[in-house]
C-alpha cells in the first residue's frame, strides 16, 4: 500500500467516526452491531432489550443520520 493510499484510508477513518459520533446513541449502537459487528436484527434486539421492528428503524434512521453526516 502506498504512502498516499494510507492517508487516504486513515483519513476515510476519520470521517468516518465523525460521523458517526453524530448519531445518538440509541441509533448508534444498532448500526455498529450490524454493519461492523454482523449481528443479526434478532441478535441486536435480545443484546439492547427491544424489537426487531425497533431495530429496523433505529437503523433506518442512523443510516439517514449517517449519510447526512458523511457528506
Amino acid at each position: 500500500m502506498s504512502p498516499i493510499s494510507v492517508e487516504i484510508q486513515v483519513s476515510d477513518t476519520a470521517l468516518i467516526q465523525d460521523a458517526l459520533a453524530q448519531i445518538p446513541p440509541h441509533e448508534r449502537l444498532p448500526i455498529i452491531l450490524h454493519a461492523y459487528q454482523g449481528h443479526s436484527m434478532r441478535e441486536i434486539a435480545e443484546t439492547i432489550g427491544c424489537t426487531k421492528t425497533a431495530v429496523k428503524m433505529r437503523l433506518f434512521r442512523a443510516r439517514r443520520r449517517f449519510r447526512a453526516a458523511y457528506q
